[in-house]
């Protein structure tokens, strides 16, 4: 990947227009902590991709390393939600998500 551009702080910004393939490939390659650990993926992302600023990295790795995975409350809510049948989706989610159902991963 070629950076052409700049940031406001005169580190490298990303090219604009890129599929999440490449988004994640690039925070790996710009944000060392990437490769070993998903929560300094998760904000390396936010903050190359200018979600979070560089000075509020710290403190929000910090709340993600001592919280659960976002993935262990997705996969309790859908055991809470299709195997007991308890705390139903709204009418429109419940909806959209039968329609995904078996669309295939996202791009």
């Amino acid at each position: 990947m070629s950076i052409s551009q700049l940031d406001l702080f005169g580190g490298s910004a990303p090219p604009t227009g890129m599929k999440m393939q490449n988004r994640v490939a690039y925070v790996l390659e710009n944000w060392p902590e990437a490769p070993d650990d998903d929560n300094a993926l998760f904000v390396g992302y936010l903050v190359l991709f200018g979600h979070l600023r560089r000075d509020e990295a710290e403190r929000w790795q910090k709340v993600l390393d001592n919280a659960p995975s976002f993935e262990t409350l997705r996969r309790r809510r859908q055991e809470l939600q299709n195997d007991l049948r308890a705390f139903r989706a709204s009418e429109p989610v419940r909806e959209w998500r039968e329609a995904r159902a078996g669309a295939g991963p996202i791009r």
